[in-house]
């Protein structure tokens, strides 16, 4: 059933959501989409990406996962300005959970 179901986390340019991201790729859920904006670097506290080299937050943090479990579906969107991924939402396409992450605290 874990296997058969969809994720999708926004937001995974910071650390808490990188976390995540690896405990939610780690349980062997099917599919994964990881989504940050276009312009977003990782977070000093993102362990995933600190060593890569690829662009931007999402790919970074996909890469590594990938490498971790090579069995998930991982796929890597970038968030438009209204904070839709880019492609709407068919880049969410059928995921059942939705989860945000935001390292702005006022």
């Amino acid at each position: 059933r874990l296997g058969a179901s969809q994720v999708a986390l926004v937001g995974v340019e910071t650390g808490l959501a990188a976390e995540v991201a690896k405990n939610v790729a780690l349980a062997g859920v099917g599919r994964l989409v990881l989504a940050a904006a276009a312009e977003a670097r990782p977070a000093p506290g993102n362990f995933l990406a600190l060593q890569s080299a690829r662009a931007g937050a999402a790919e970074a943090v996909a890469g590594e996962l990938a490498e971790m479990n090579p069995m998930i579906r991982l796929e890597a969107a970038a968030l438009g300005v209204a904070g839709v991924p880019s492609g709407g939402d068919a880049a969410l396409g059928a995921c059942r959970l939705a989860v945000c992450f935001s390292h702005s605290f006022r």
